[in-house]
């Protein structure tokens, strides 16, 4: 009942973008309506999963800590015994509220994503790195590889680090988010080459004594066209070179035991690896870094709801912001910023 409570309050809020901060008149008196669904939250607020679950008699239910600490790991990016509570309470549901499959893949997403930027009246430029984010006058200036641009006001989805970089100047802002960022994961992957079937996800775990990162838990999306995407977490990405070949041996490992015969059979001539060296090298995040900041337990998750202006008319976006991981997370808080931007 508690977790259900918990769920159906937080989940509520991405249903509707209004009741998101900031928060006009009427998302306030939205929330006042609804101010007894948030009753739950209180006693829970700063406090780690982990202490709940004692409360309950239920920390040595492994059944029920293995899936615990798999979704809780692929959502909040931190275990069940350090999430955050509500955060982690409302991830429980994760596979049957926020789950989805994109057909043809996520690069439809992103087509759509560009057409409506289109179909607005903006204009999407590819293969166009910023170089140099300046303030002129009374506006941006953004260097690019192909000239200068210039904007009243700018929205950044990129880590900040790469905002300091640009900017050729920190931030008391973006030097505690990038701190933040520091206690993150990078990620290794296989991708690997199947029958073509239904498309499904699987997550495996190995060995649940030992911690959910590095192959011995792995996350794999199915597609229907014949490839399958696995991925692991890997801890301090800037320094995991040396230890690649040993994750992804573990990987293989893991798949050979517990994945269906199409993902466990010899893989070495039907697969293609990746690193957080990978990462960083096509993605532009820094040591590639992934996924999220993890929601470990504290109040501190609640002091950064506003969308996170960095300087006047300088807007942070992306998932290393509120509300967070996952693509309707980072588009909620997209939206919300775009908002506070047009204001």
């Amino acid at each position: 009942m508690q977790q259900k409570q918990v769920a159906d309050a937080l989940w509520s809020l991405f249903d509707d973008p209004t009741l998101l901060p900031p928060l006009g008149a009427r998302a306030l008196l939205a929330h006042l309506g609804r101010a007894k669904k948030y009753l739950p939250l209180l006693p829970l607020m700063g406090k780690p999963l982990g202490r709940v679950l004692e409360q309950h008699g239920l920390t040595r239910f492994d059944p029920l800590m293995t899936y615990l600490n798999s979704v809780c790991q692929i959502t909040v990016q931190a275990s069940a015994a350090e999430a955050e509570a509500p955060f982690a309470l409302a991830s429980m549901d994760y596979y049957f509220r926020g789950a989805r499959h994109i057909e043809g893949g996520i690069g439809q997403l992103a087509a759509a994503l560009c057409g409506a930027i289109a179909q607005q009246g903006g204009e999407v430029r590819l293969a166009e790195k910023v170089t140099q984010v300046r303030r002129e006058d009374d506006c941006w200036v953004a260097r690019t590889r192909r000239g200068e641009i210039r904007a009243r006001k700018v929205l950044l989805n990129l880590l900040p680090q790469t905002v300091a970089q640009l900017l050729g100047q920190s931030f008391k802002a973006l030097d505690a988010r990038a701190a933040r960022v520091e206690e993150s994961w990078g990620a290794a992957m296989l991708y690997v080459a199947i029958p073509a079937g239904l498309p499904r996800h699987l997550e495996l775990v190995l060995d649940p004594a030992r911690p959910f990162l590095e192959g011995n838990h792995l996350f794999c999306s199915i597609e229907g066209g014949g490839t399958a995407t696995i991925s692991t977490h890997v801890r301090a990405p800037r320094e995991a070179g040396p230890r690649m070949p040993r994750i992804h041996a573990a990987m293989e490992q893991t798949l050979q035991a517990l994945a269906p015969a199409e993902l466990g059979r010899d893989l070495r001539s039907l697969t293609l690896t990746a690193s957080p060296r990978t990462f960083a090298r096509f993605t532009g995040r820094p040591f590639g870094y992934v996924g999220g900041v993890p929601r470990r337990a504290g109040l501190r998750n609640y002091r950064d709801l506003l969308p996170a202006e960095v300087a006047r008319d300088l807007w942070l976006v992306g998932d290393s912001v509120f509300p967070g991981q996952s693509t309707l997370a980072v588009a909620l808080g997209g939206v919300k910023a775009a908002e506070r931007a047009l204001r």
